[in-house]
């Protein structure tokens, strides 16, 4: 294998027209690491050698089985509270957000399983919000889950769409939650410092759903996607209604809610309207304003009581999502790399790779079983 990869290290170099010193200087690499590489043997380590697959514009991952692809350019979709501030300092948190995500899919494969729902792009339409109604319930069907309240998220998010879920710190701090995507992967992050998250934990749910269907079905050729939230011109923005409407069904799905409060009736009764709302939190899981809104869209509440039930919220009982440390691997790519080590199917150099540890670190179940 490291005699197949330094073979692709070479020939790229010399297509760029680079001698050694000048790939291992701009790649800021050790240059007898580099020649020991291309000859064939053992000295790189891993993060030299994704500093090597950066600088050559080559896909890591298909590097370190010994195959030759071109990096493809990621889709990032970035969601807004007021204004676009993307700060790029947080360009390297995205790629290695996106690692999450491709050592996702490629650890599954590793282990035999795949991806129950594949992604696929679709331009907008004349009624973007009835869409994402129709792409939930088409998500739910695939997924076996009829009416039922989806409990843990997250898990859903990473062990049945082999979607990563990683929580950052960013600078760009008005970005409350964004995702990655490219042909072998995708990854939702979220963003540690959001004030809003931090005091309702249930909106974590809300942003994955949200983030699913960015990645899952939004057209893209690649680049980055400023999705911009401006609550006074939501009209303009297909793939915002979009996501919103996939969220909001996916959530609280019509399903269900006819199963729970019956046909859809829109009441016009104050009293009624607040039960209905607090029957569905309950039920489903889903903080206040999702709750109103769209049993608001869906008939089950009169539009005139909208403005006035969003004012207020009645106490229910929290439903959180679980989330991986900041900072930390995605909970299942966690999992799943410590499944793959045990087997042999993967290096330590590999296992610290994927969970973004230092080359001599102690790998975490080795520091659990001293």
């Amino acid at each position: 294998m490291i005699a197949r990869v330094g073979h692709i290290i070479t020939a790229r170099r010399q297509a760029r027209g680079l001698d050694v010193a000048a790939l291992a200087e701009g790649a800021g690499v050790s240059v007898d690491h580099l020649r020991q590489l291309e000859a064939g043997q053992a000295g790189i380590s891993t993060v030299g050698l994704e500093k090597l697959a950066g600088f050559l514009e080559l896909d890591l991952a298909a590097l370190r089985r010994g195959e030759q692809r071109d990096a493809a350019e990621p889709s990032v979709f970035l969601r807004h509270h007021d204004s676009p501030d993307f700060h790029p300092s947080d360009c390297p948190v995205l790629d290695g957000a996106l690692h999450q995500g491709r050592s996702l899919q490629a650890l599954c494969r590793l282990l035999g399983s795949v991806p129950m729902i594949g992604a696929r792009a679709d331009a907008y339409g004349p009624s973007p919000a009835r869409e994402g109604y129709a792409l939930a319930r088409e998500l739910r069907t695939a997924l076996k889950l009829g009416g039922e309240s989806i409990g843990d998220l997250r898990a859903l998010a990473e062990e049945q769409l082999q979607v990563a879920v990683v929580v950052r710190a960013l600078s760009s701090v008005k970005v409350t939650a964004l995702s990655v995507r490219a042909d072998d992967g995708g990854t939702i992050v979220l963003n540690e410092l959001d004030p809003d998250r931090q005091k309702n934990p249930m909106l974590a749910r809300v942003h994955i759903a949200h983030e699913l269907c960015h990645l899952l079905y939004d057209p893209s050729d690649g680049g980055l996607h400023l999705v911009v939230d401006l609550a006074l011109d939501r009209r303009d923005l297909a793939a915002e209604q979009r996501a919103r409407g996939f969220a909001a069904e996916l959530l609280l799905p019509e399903q269900g809610l006819k199963a729970l409060l019956g046909p859809p009736g829109a009441t016009t009764s104050r009293d009624e309207a607040q039960r209905r709302v607090r029957e569905a939190r309950r039920a489903f899981g889903t903080p206040h304003e999702i709750a109103v809104n769209h049993l608001t869209n869906l008939g089950f509440i009169d539009g005139a009581l909208r403005e006035g039930l969003l004012l207020k919220a009645a106490a229910v009982p929290t439903v959180e999502t679980s989330l991986p440390a900041p900072g930390g691997p995605s909970r299942r790519v966690r999992a799943l790399i410590e499944q793959a080590h045990s087997l042999g199917l993967v290096t330590d150099g590999q296992a610290r790779d994927v969970l973004g540890l230092d080359y001599s670190a102690p790998l975490p179940w080795e520091i659990q079983a001293a």
